[in-house]
């Protein structure tokens, strides 16, 4: 069934799936209640990292004395998007696609798919590589997450900016771009470098190929405003467009 809303969103909890070093959340509910005949408030305490559940990366996460999130206008995180299924290109027995090569995006890039985003005017690439569905089952400790090359990552960029796509996102259902371990984040580089943020632990881009496929779509993903931090979590979700490519919800 198509939707012309889709919530991307992976939920923060202590059992979930997060970036294989880092620790587990810590969330302490206190439930309202009636105490000595009174009304006591209830409240959530919360130890999470800036990288938990579903997240954008600013380039101060890996450049030095680079900007933060909560230096950017708001403008910056709703995007005229469209997706790349990679999933399409799945060999028989793979369940998702580990390794975002260079050959792989020239396959789903072609000169005639950058013209269209150019005359579509995307602003952001959202990638479907299949690992989402391992993301739900609440795998904690897997180090085994799509990443892309570090040359993939680079030609992404470059046919881009070749075409004059002016991107301000890219997001994956993975918990990272790199590959863990990867000496420089050659990855993270190349995107943050270019100030193309990133947005990381996306579930639910099943529904976002089924509902719009190829199609142009709205990308609203705000985070939460920490200062001075190298990322936060967001609230991202993808809605439609209407018959003249508008979002739903535009005054007129």
């Amino acid at each position: 069934m198509k939707k012309s809303l889709i919530d991307l969103s992976y939920p923060i909890s202590e059992s979930g799936s997060r970036y294989p070093s880092d620790p587990a959340p810590r969330i302490t509910v206190f439930s309202a209640c009636i105490e000595a005949g009174r009304l006591k408030s209830g409240y959530t305490e919360l130890v999470i990292r800036s990288h938990h559940g579903t997240h954008i990366d600013a380039p101060a996460h890996k450049i030095p004395g680079a900007k933060t999130i909560d230096q950017y206008a708001l403008g910056k995180f709703i995007n005229r998007a469209m997706l790349i299924d990679l999933t399409r290109h799945l060999e028989p027995g793979e369940d998702y696609v580990r390794g975002i090569s260079q050959d792989l995006l020239e396959q789903v890039l072609a000169p005639e798919r950058l013209h269209r985003m150019q005359q579509e005017k995307i602003s952001a690439l959202l990638l479907r590589t299949g690992y989402a569905v391992i993301i739900e089952r609440g795998v904690t400790d897997d180090i085994n997450f799509p990443y892309f090359d570090a040359e993939a990552a680079t030609f992404l960029v470059e046919a881009c900016e070749q075409h004059s796509i002016p991107l301000n996102l890219v997001g994956l259902d993975s918990f990272s771009v790199d590959l863990k371990g990867t000496p420089d984040s050659p990855a993270h580089s190349a995107f943050l470098s270019r100030d193309i943020l990133i947005l990381e632990t996306l579930v639910h881009l099943e529904e976002v190929a089924r509902s719009f496929d190829d199609e142009p779509f709205e990308l609203i993903c705000p985070p939460i405003l920490y200062r001075g931090a190298d990322a936060a979590q967001v609230r991202a979700f993808a809605q439609a467009l209407d018959s003249q490519g508008r979002e739903m919800g535009e005054c007129r």
